[in-house]
């Protein structure tokens, strides 16, 4: 039978590739060899090995679990509960300051991972020796980022759907507030952020989208003249290709076409005689201005040409 690449979860933030030449299924509880330690997992992905592929980098699945190993499996995962709060416990009366949420065991309890978050870093060797003197197992602590965290837990999301990060989301992209703007979002934290408390990932997802669409729109807050009266665009609908404009007595709603003929129309830049006429002005009135800011000069300039007239 041929062999194939298997995916497995274990609790961690990405899956772990293994290689297995029996038959399998997705959903399926497996026996992993992980650095020769016993763990259980979760199948959620089955491919076919490419040609010029490597499977030595692979770990190798032991085996499907049987009756009894998923019986033992839910004992386990009921001790890992339980050692989640004893671990936190022992962290609080050693005043670190760190959050255990996640304890996974090897299935013969010969080793444990255990999962935290912290602001910074924590310097837990103290921890390390109460535990391995009460557990007698080899110990792992590993410190996570709160959307990693938030990956490993799952949860539902303000769509109502499960969390996009513990479904598929294998990688996470950078998030900024800019995006929000740029979707013309509201900028309220606490509702653009998600579990993790950073910025919902969906942000990223439409982004594009809007960037593309708002080419033709103007700018939100210019100015414009429209019905002989100046008005200010105070807001846009995108999606709906609508804008809105107001002064201190009336609102309207445009489409973006009636805004290109109505408003647009009335909004022409100068012609090329204005503004030539303009510049003029506009260095006269720098003249002007130098003279002010200088008296002494244009004084000392009449004294001299006074000078001058009666030598003549």
């Amino acid at each position: 039978m041929d062999t194939k690449i298997v995916g497995v979860r274990f609790d961690e933030e990405r899956l772990t590739y293994c290689t297995f030449s029996n038959e399998i299924n997705l959903g399926d509880l497996v026996i992993v060899d992980l650095d020769g330690f016993p763990f259980s997992g979760t199948v959620e992905k089955i491919r076919l090995p490419r040609e010029d592929e490597n499977l030595e980098i692979y770990n190798t699945i032991v085996r499907v679990s049987t009756f009894e190993d998923k019986a033992n499996y839910q004992d386990l995962l009921a001790r890992d509960l339980y050692l989640v709060g004893q671990i936190q416990k022992e962290a609080n009366d050693l005043n670190l300051n760190m959050t255990v949420f996640r304890v996974t065991s090897s299935i013969d309890g010969s080793k444990i991972k255990v999962m935290y978050t912290a602001d910074e870093r924590v310097d837990f060797r103290d921890l390390l020796k109460i535990l391995a003197s009460k557990l007698h197992a080899r110990l792992e602590l590993r410190q996570v980022g709160p959307r990693d965290r938030a990956k490993m837990v799952g949860g539902i999301g303000i769509c109502g759907r499960p969390l996009c990060c513990s479904s598929f989301l294998n990688a996470f992209d950078i998030i900024s507030i800019s995006m929000a703007k740029n979707q013309l979002l509201s900028i309220n934290i606490p509702k653009l952020s998600g579990q993790c408390g950073k910025l919902i990932c969906c942000l990223k997802y439409e982004n594009e989208t809007y960037t593309r669409e708002k080419e033709g729109f103007p700018k939100l807050g210019k100015t414009v003249k429209y019905d002989n009266r100046e008005m200010k665009i105070i807001s846009m609908n995108v999606l709906n290709k609508t804008i809105t404009i107001a002064d201190r007595e009336s609102r309207f709603t445009l489409t973006l076409d009636e805004f290109d003929r109505k408003v647009l129309k009335n909004n022409k830049p100068q012609t090329i005689n204005d503004a030539s006429e303009h510049t003029v002005d506009k260095s006269e009135s720098a003249n002007r201005k130098s003279q002010k800011q200088n008296p002494r000069r244009s004084k000392n300039f009449n004294r001299e040409k006074k000078r001058y007239d009666k030598k003549k």
